[in-house]
């Protein structure tokens, strides 16, 4: 097909027995990701339909296929393409994307088949439509915080933690074609009501996928111990065995609470020229600019190299920022930004400026006095600029907003073959210090 010409180099002749690439889906951070059919079941559709629930089996007929460069002379890819492999390898939980298979390299590259997660993402989510409703803005916290505690229950910091990186599945298996027009999605529509009906409705819909482990980083008990670069790393666990209880709690609707947040800037470098560093704890973006590089993946990916479980925390919580307000998370005056945003001369060069018949939503935004007090008493936790005194993902388990409130039933995290709660202990992963 034409789109595979566009394709250089040769794929593995087992991979090519087995599936067949439809698509391209998207670029990961080291390598081109594919949407691939097992063969022998052309039956199904494209998108993932409920009578193949792609992402739910074993053994699934469509899967996402990525191909990582293995070039000799980049040796960061070639560290961080076997590094996601085995990371991959050893992780088994419902929110986070699987690895099925690898397949032996050919001539520049690997191969990995992993469950396969339609999308949309978050980031694309939050661009086309702005703040999300507070139902399911409630349910992809709850996932994520679950994804993540995961992660650091097996030793594991992601270091890319953003709305690109967390995809928003249906349980289904049907693909994302009228996701945009779900009244039951965004702000502003019946998806604020957050009774426990329209809850187990989103529930029974949807589910959110943490994706991209390309710069993730498995832990060895030796980090923990040894050396004036673990402190981040030792500290972050140490942490988790402190009483919080003056952390969490029902609080007060609408309480103004100030939110930990980078410089404001413009809202056309949101998650383009600043990339992942919008989202990056202040801890992480003082090492980079220290190095006058702050949009360098490789100055990035040297900047994140001894940090903790902690900066993860901050990526979340700036992640669930935007997610609940519809505003970029390098802004800092999120009222401004709604005013400006919605003033008659932004909506008519928004409207002018339109393609006409793209069906784009209206931007719809949120303040922060208008959150439920326990949603915005996470985000301030989470995102404390000081990494000593912030929560951990696995404290974050406690707050209201995601274990359920007084008077609502006990929220139950989803759990992957470990138990990741707050004192659980850590269960390192076999290829940790690889």
């Amino acid at each position: 097909m034409a789109s595979e010409e566009k394709d250089s180099g040769d794929w593995p002749a087992e991979f090519e027995a087995e599936y067949q690439r439809v698509r391209p889906l998207g670029k990961g951070a080291y390598g081109l990701v594919w949407l691939a059919r097992r063969r022998g079941t052309e039956g199904g559709q494209e998108d993932g339909t409920a009578a193949d629930r792609s992402h739910l089996d074993d053994d699934p007929p469509l899967v996402a296929v990525k191909r990582i460069g293995t070039d000799p002379n980049n040796a960061t890819e070639v560290e961080y393409a076997r590094r996601e492999i085995a990371i991959l390898a050893e992780l088994r939980h419902p929110c986070v994307i699987r690895l099925i298979r690898e397949y032996p390299p050919a001539s520049d590259s690997v191969v990995i088949a992993m469950t396969l997660a339609p999308g949309p993402n978050l980031h694309d989510l939050i661009w086309d439509g702005g703040a999300l409703g507070l139902c399911l803005a409630r349910l992809v916290s709850r996932h994520a915080v679950a994804a993540v505690s995961y992660l650091h229950g097996r030793g594991v910091i992601h270091r890319d933690l953003k709305p690109a990186n967390i995809v928003l599945v249906r349980r289904d298996g049907t693909g994302a074609q009228d996701v945009y027009a779900n009244e039951t999605l965004w702000a502003g529509t019946e998806g604020d009501d957050l009774g426990a009906e329209a809850a187990a409705s989103i529930e029974a819909r949807w589910k959110a996928v943490l994706v991209d482990l390309g710069f993730a980083r498995a832990l060895a008990p030796a980090d923990l111990r040894e050396g004036d670069g673990s402190r981040r790393l030792r500290s972050s666990i140490v942490m988790e065995s402190e009483a919080i209880a003056d952390q969490v709690g029902n609080d007060e609707e609408g309480a103004e609470i100030e939110w930990g947040s980078v410089a404001p800037s413009r809202r056309n470098l949101h998650m383009s020229a600043l990339g992942t560093m919008a989202f990056a704890a202040p801890e992480i973006k003082y090492k980079a600019r220290s190095k006058d590089a702050m949009a360098n993946a490789d100055v990035l990916s040297s900047a994140v190299a001894d940090y903790g479980m902690t900066a993860d925390a901050y990526s979340i919580g700036i992640t669930i920022r935007e997610m609940l307000t519809g505003v970029p998370s390098h802004v800092q005056d999120i009222a401004g930004y709604i005013r400006h945003e919605n003033s008659l001369l932004v909506k008519l060069f928004t409207c002018c400026s339109s393609r006409p018949g793209e069906g784009k939503r209206d931007m719809t935004y949120r303040l922060p006095s208008a959150l439920p007090g326990d949603a915005s008493r996470l985000v301030k936790d989470l995102t404390i600029k000081k990494e000593e005194e912030r929560s951990s993902v696995r404290q974050a388990q406690a707050n209201t907003w995601i274990c359920g409130r007084e008077g609502e039933a006990k929220y139950e995290l989803p759990m992957g073959d470990y138990p990741s709660k707050h004192g659980d202990p850590v269960n390192f992963l076999k290829c940790a210090g690889n």
